[in-house]
């Protein structure tokens, strides 16, 4: 089983790309990603918005199975309701 691990991506997109192409190169099993998935915020709406426009399509994109692990940038709220949107569209 192949399992990539990253964390501190802070919203930078061009980070999940490199996701991305990492676990099509190595035909990774599963990923885990450890904390700060988004930029610092105050803001719920911002960090909904990134996770609406970006992280759920590129959930849905890698096609593998999903374990988050919060950080102390990702928003309680938002968190939640990631791993919730997660759980049920089953990713």
């Amino acid at each position: 089983m192949k399992i990539i691990y990253a964390s501190d991506l802070h919203s930078n997109k061009n980070f999940y790309y490199q996701i991305y192409d990492l676990i099509n190169h190595v035909q990774a099993d599963e990923i885990i990603l450890g904390g700060d998935l988004f930029a610092y915020s105050n803001s719920h709406e911002e960090q909904l918005i990134f996770m609406e426009d970006f992280l759920i399509p590129f959930f849905k994109s890698i096609n593998i199975p999903v374990s988050l692990i919060a950080g102390n940038t990702d928003l309680y709220f938002v968190f939640e309701e990631l791993r919730n949107r997660l759980s049920e569209e089953r990713l």
